[in-house]
């Protein structure tokens, strides 16, 4: 069976959107469990983490290949213009409205799922820079598509062409008469040049010249690269242990559930359940840890 061309753009179109609405209702779901953790944890959390959410979400559940999927639907819709047929007296011509300001911040905001993504691949490199310049290179790609497409906005380009070609002499003729482009393939080339030397760019000015990665280890193999380098942990090690609180363990990939003195840890990137028992916390550990889940290997 042969596809129908003229079906194609509607069956791509439907496969991004349905892609963009399953990522979508999976942080719905993510984002109330780790409320209810939050809560069930007496607001005893690293809040600075929440601010993760997206890219620990993301990466950790979600995963790499939808997350790119909604990085393109975000292109398209940023290098595609939209047409309209109004009639003006007796002519009837395209008329082309203009992006609104918040869509185009939000719609250039979604090509750092493509950040995500390169951060992750590349934190062997980065490593101990990572949350450094993961955060800038962010930034700085979100503000230069925000500019270039307020400035240089997608616009289509129409005129006529007719020519026309006969079929098998007597049985008919197959014309074109005009050509007509809403969107443009070399621009979403560009966007993904430019989230790239956003990545090389922020991560030599950060090694180099600012020099501010972190130094803390995280030797537990639970903890996922996005985990590891992004999450705060700096004031969650206690003797020795290193604890990871519920919400933040969540964006980790380990749903933790506990019953009967038992700590039941479930890690969804491995597939494997662990049971933990806690050890006994004297009366000046601070409350936070009581909450907290050891990071025990």
């Amino acid at each position: 069976m042969q596809a129908n061309p003229a079906e194609v753009r509607q069956d791509l179109a439907n496969v991004l959107s349905l892609s963009v609405q399953y990522i979508t209702m999976v942080f719905l779901i993510l984002a109330s469990f780790t409320a209810l953790y939050a809560i069930n944890s007496r607001g005893r959390i690293e809040g600075l983490n929440l601010f993760e959410m997206n890219r620990t979400f993301g990466l950790v559940w979600v995963g790499r290949p939808f997350l790119l999927i909604r990085s393109l639907s975000a292109m398209i819709i940023l290098h595609t213009n939209v047409l309209n047929i109004s009639q003006i007296g007796a002519y009837t011509v395209f008329t082309s409205p203009t992006i609104l300001w918040y869509n185009l911040v939000l719609a250039a905001g979604e090509l750092n799922w493509l950040i995500f993504v390169l951060n992750d691949s590349f934190s062997f490199i980065s490593q101990e820079f990572t949350s450094t310049y993961a955060l800038l290179s962010s930034l700085s790609t979100w503000f230069i598509m925000i500019v270039w497409t307020a400035l240089e906005p997608c616009e289509h380009v129409a005129y006529t062409d007719r020519h026309c070609t006969a079929i098998d002499m007597d049985f008919g003729l197959h014309c074109h008469s005009a050509f007509v482009e809403v969107g443009f393939v070399h621009r979403i080339g560009l966007s993904v040049l430019i989230c790239v030397l956003a990545i090389v760019l922020c991560f030599l000015l950060e090694k180099y010249v600012l020099k501010s990665g972190l130094s803390m280890d995280v030797p537990s193999l639970l903890l996922s690269a996005p985990a590891k380098y992004m999450l705060v942990l700096d004031d969650w090690s206690h003797k020795g242990v290193l604890f990871v609180d519920k919400p933040s363990a969540l964006m980790a990939g380990i749903i933790s559930i506990e019953h009967a003195g038992g700590l039941y840890l479930f890690d969804i990137k491995k597939w494997r359940m662990y049971v933990l028992h806690r050890a006994p916390l004297d009366r000046e550990t601070p409350s936070r840890f009581f909450h907290a889940i050891p990071m025990l290997e």
